[in-house]
């Protein structure tokens, strides 16, 4: 039976001329394994939208929780990005 090993952490260096170990996998959250699943680069367009609706849903959770009328600051704030872009769509024609 092959021996197993406990995982060893490395700590990576900035060093110049630094290198990673032979069999060393890199965890952190550039990986493209380990990193950020929300990044939308491994994803179909379909599920990063859908994970784009649960951000949306999770703070609007948390809006509702802190404000007592959400819906009005949410309409509020749809406002002033309608005025915004049609005031720059008036000024470039």
């Amino acid at each position: 039976m092959a021996e197993t090993r406990e995982p060893q952490r490395i700590q990576r260096k900035r060093q110049r001329g630094w290198r990673r170990p032979e069999n060393c996998v890199i965890v952190d959250r550039t990986s493209a394994k380990w990193g950020n699943p929300r990044k939308g680069a491994s994803h179909t367009r379909e599920e990063l939208a859908d994970e784009l609706n649960d951000t949306i849903v999770t703070a609007m959770v948390a809006v509702a929780s802190t404000v007592d009328d959400p819906r009005a600051g949410f309409e509020a704030k749809l406002r002033k990005i309608r005025d915004r872009v049609t005031a720059l769509e008036i000024d470039h024609g």
